[in-house]
């Protein structure tokens, strides 16, 4: 990224696992931060997508609940895969309102970056 961009969304750290799959295909990574816009996953084994096609990522939680969220490969370096959302249902927004605002400490900065969200996609 140059050093004139600036992030719309703001990443937070959430460690977790996370499977990602297209079609058949299944992987294995962890998370490595998270925003409303996209995760970054790192890797030790490499993943081939293809690009023409939505990769689903899941992340499931302690109590049993998980989100899926159709994403796209935005870009690898080395072992670390960033991937951009592109679909999301109403639990899995909640669910990541819910870590960003626990992440962020700040409820009125999640509510900003909520609002620049849907008027992102308007």
């Amino acid at each position: 990224m140059a050093a004139t961009e600036k992030r719309q969304f703001t990443r937070v750290s959430f460690v977790t696992q996370v499977k990602l799959s297209q079609g058949e295909q299944l992987w294995l990574g962890h998370v490595v931060d998270i925003s409303f816009k996209g995760i970054l996953v790192n890797s030790r084994t490499p993943f081939t997508f293809n690009s023409d096609k939505p990769v689903t990522a899941e992340i499931s939680f302690d109590n049993g609940t998980s989100m899926k969220i159709k994403s796209e490969q935005a870009h690898a370096n080395g072992q670390f895969y960033g991937f951009r959302f592109l679909e999301i249902d109403v639990d899995g927004m909640t669910h990541l309102r819910n870590i960003v605002m626990r992440n962020l400490g700040d409820d009125a900065a999640c509510e900003r970056e909520l609002i620049s969200l849907f008027s992102y996609h308007q």
